[in-house]
Parts: structure tokens; sequence; C-alpha cells
């Protein structure tokens, strides 16, 4: 076979092998760390990072933090999803009800049959579990779209 048509045979295969999947770009992470204070006397927390999987997912490692003075509220954190149509989709919430000086770490895979635009997260302090004040965080674009 002459050089060049083995060289534009080998990057057909290529650009067709990737049009497939079979090569997968890296993830792409965004750090997030928000705190809010209970107007109780003690604040919440939610930290970790949101790494991009591809146009339709991503994977988060999330620290929910009830920190101290004890106020008997709870904490949770959440995130929103911006989609390829403008459409907001929200995940399940990852609490921590487990009192002052806590920390409860969680780890998901987040899918949508639409593509994720962008993500956001959400950090609350709760009432018997139930949200009573949020701050959310920044915008981090998916790369992958």
């Amino acid at each position: 076979m002459r050089p060049l048509l083995r060289n534009s045979v080998l990057a057909l295969s290529v650009s067709l092998m990737t049009a497939l999947g079979f090569f997968v770009a890296p993830a792409s992470a965004a750090a997030f760390n928000l705190t809010l204070a209970t107007g109780f006397g003690g604040s919440v927390q939610g930290s970790g990072t949101i790494d991009f999987l591809g146009k339709f997912r991503f994977n988060h490692s999330t620290q929910v933090k009830d920190l101290c003075p004890a106020d008997g509220k709870g904490a949770l954190v959440y995130f929103v999803l911006t989609l390829g149509d403008g459409d907001q989709s929200f995940t399940t919430e990852y609490k921590n009800l487990q009192g002052c000086g806590t920390t409860r770490s969680f780890n998901a895979e987040i899918e949508r049959n639409r593509r994720i635009m962008s993500v956001r997260a959400v950090v609350c302090y709760t009432e018997n579990g139930n949200s009573q004040q949020c701050t959310i965080g920044a915008v981090h674009t998916n790369p992958f779209n």
C-alpha cells in the first residue's frame, strides 16, 4: 500500500473509532466549596468535585459537613443541571443529619438522556430533613458540549 493511501486509511480509521466512542476524551474536573451560616449559631458546608465524563453524564465526589456549634440543623447538597434544551433537572439530595461536627461523603454518577450543559452545586441547612435556606455555587460548564 502506498504511504499516502496508508496514512489516509489510518486517519479515517481513527476518526471512525473516535466517532463510535472507542476513544474517550479525559474527564474534566471542577471543584466546589460552599459554606452557609444557619442563623442559629452553626453552619453547613458542601464541598467536592464534579467530573464531566461526556455530554450526558458526570460523576461527583461530595462531602456534606454539619459544622459546630450545635444548632439542631442538618446539611444537604444537591445539584442543578441545565440541559441542552434549557430545562433544569435536579439530583437526589445528599444529606447529613448526624449532628454537629460530622461529615458524610457521597460518590455518584449522574446521567440524563439529554445533554448536560452545566452543573451547579447547592448547599442547604435543614430542619427535620427539609431544606430551610440554601446557597448556590458557580456554574460549571460541561466541556464536552
